[in-house]
């Protein structure tokens, strides 16, 4: 079997619903798909690039900030866009504390990272 590997185009996004619920599917617009398709033209392999929002850094340099406060005027700023997730990254118990008061939830995955050469 020969395959053809290449990143799908925005306009063919809708060819990936089949494998994901539409409410999972990446948007195009924030994201890239590599597909695999068979010699028939059916995507057989994706693997999705996307651009994750993440809360980084926190800058105080005055204890009268209220981080809550800064918190919420970016969420209130994305509230518009339902389904919208954001993530922070943490290494300090002191953060971890900050955003779990928020109502952020600790999600079980581990983070690697990869630099382009």
């Amino acid at each position: 079997m020969s395959l053809t590997y290449r990143i799908l185009d925005a306009s063919e996004w809708d060819r990936l619903l089949p494998f994901l619920d539409s409410n999972f599917l990446p948007s195009p617009e924030s994201s890239s798909a590599a597909i695999a398709e068979d010699e028939d033209g059916n995507i057989v392999g994706i693997l999705f690039l996307q651009v994750v929002l993440h809360m980084e850094p926190l800058i105080l340099t005055s204890p009268k900030v209220n981080f809550a406060r800064l918190h919420d005027t970016l969420y209130n700023a994305l509230g518009d866009r339902k389904g919208l997730k954001f993530y922070c990254f943490s290494d300090k118990d002191i953060i971890d504390g900050m955003v779990e008061h928020l109502g952020m939830k600790l999600l079980p995955y581990r983070v690697y990272e990869q630099e382009i050469a």
